[in-house]
């Protein structure tokens, strides 16, 4: 007959286990993520091919990723692709407030360049309305 582990034994293993769950996303971060951030970075270095292929691949594994979504439309913007860049920055997901602000940014200068005067109004008062310091939208 095995003797029964001491207590102490058996909450050390489930506070191990407990932290291991909490702290394996933080550690070894999804292919997702990790594919978001390497977007994030080709974006940043104006590689729009990359940054927006890299962002369809996340959006395949994850269709409602608001970060790919956005970083796909900043990407095709900046080709002038502004047909797919619209209909990716207007799709309706939970973007952060700093990636708010940047896709209505985005979209208030593509729809200004464009003639669209009301509809970049509109984009610029949301923007106000995320950040009232915003210097962009204020000058406009």
């Amino acid at each position: 007959m095995t003797k029964p582990a001491p207590l102490r034994t058996v909450l050390t293993a489930l506070v191990l286990l407990g932290a291991g769950i909490v702290l394996r996303p933080l550690l070894f971060a999804d292919t997702a993520t990790k594919l978001t951030r390497i977007a994030a970075q080709a974006l940043s270095r104006q590689e729009w091919d990359a940054a927006a292929r890299i962002a369809k691949d996340v959006l395949i594994i994850e269709p409602e990723n608001s970060d790919a979504i956005a970083i796909a439309g900043m990407a095709r913007l900046a080709q002038h692709r502004n047909e797919e860049a619209v209909s990716l920055l207007t799709r309706d997901v939970d973007h952060s407030k700093t990636t708010q602000l940047a896709v209505s940014r985005a979209l208030a200068r593509r729809y200004h360049a464009e003639g669209r005067l009301p509809e970049a109004e509109d984009r610029y008062r949301e923007a106000l309305e995320l950040d009232p310091n915003d210097f962009e939208s204020n000058r406009h």
